[in-house]
């Protein structure tokens, strides 16, 4: 899906949102999004490329599976300017079609941080409750976040990652992140001990390289992308 859209120095670009489709046992839909760019600093591991990486896993596992949901895997592309990917691909769904879908699982920044955690709305029947309930079945050390604490400090939608435009358009989401929200501002920001990498942060810096975080955090790379892939697939098979 070939868009355009305009980047900071205002200049036009173009760029493309890749989608995979498998279907279910429902029209209903999961998508499961992952942005592909990154940002000019470092070499994306982290900010980007371990969430691509666990989608594309995730999908490799479930593709010969019987599912209960119709499954879309989207790559977005140029989440780092203005979410523009994923702002594309909202605005040319058609009422049914987003009547249809009953999540947005959205991969972001998945091995760096030092927690693991799922946002999203909670309450009964909740994908985010099934998550963490599933995490605790499986031995899995899961945090979470309900949605409205990644909101902006006036309480508006933050707009800072692909499950945005699909939050104001009433989609409810799922959002797998790593970071530390004890740390810092304790805004979600700071993702590991303010003495590594820039005050904190890995991704957005020249640390977020698979040899440096490997460096850093001997394990947590495999740990990270093993819990989140393990998750993802039972939630893509088993969520009824």
């Amino acid at each position: 899906q070939e868009f355009s859209f305009e980047d900071e120095d205002e200049e036009s670009q173009q760029s493309a949102n890749i989608i995979a489709t498998k279907a279910g046992e429902s029209d209903l839909v999961i998508v499961v999004g992952a942005h592909y760019d990154s940002s000019d600093e470092g070499d994306g591991a982290d900010d980007n490329a371990s969430a691509v990486a666990v989608m594309l896993a995730a999908a490799l596992a479930v593709k010969d599976s019987s599912t209960p949901y119709t499954l879309r895997f989207i790559a977005f592309g140029a989440e780092e300017n203005d979410l523009d990917g994923a702002r594309a691909y909202v605005s040319q769904l058609e009422a049914g079609e987003l009547a249809n879908i009953v999540y947005m699982i959205n991969l972001d920044s998945l091995i760096a941080g030092e927690i693991n955690y799922v946002y999203g709305d909670r309450g009964h029947g909740s994908l985010v409750d099934w998550l963490i309930a599933d995490a605790q079945r499986a031995g899995l050390d899961l945090q979470t976040k309900a949605a409205g604490e990644l909101d902006d400090e006036d309480g508006t939608p933050c707009n800072c990652s692909d499950y945005s435009p699909f939050q104001a358009v009433g989609v409810p989401f799922v959002y797998f992140e790593a970071t530390n929200w004890n740390l810092g501002a304790k805004d979600g920001m700071t993702q590991v001990d303010r003495s590594l990498g820039e005050d904190g942060a890995i991704r957005h810096t020249q640390y977020d390289r698979i040899e440096t975080i490997e460096q850093l955090f001997p394990g947590r790379i495999d740990a990270h992308l093993t819990l989140y892939l393990t998750l993802l697939v039972h939630a893509l098979t088993q969520y009824p």
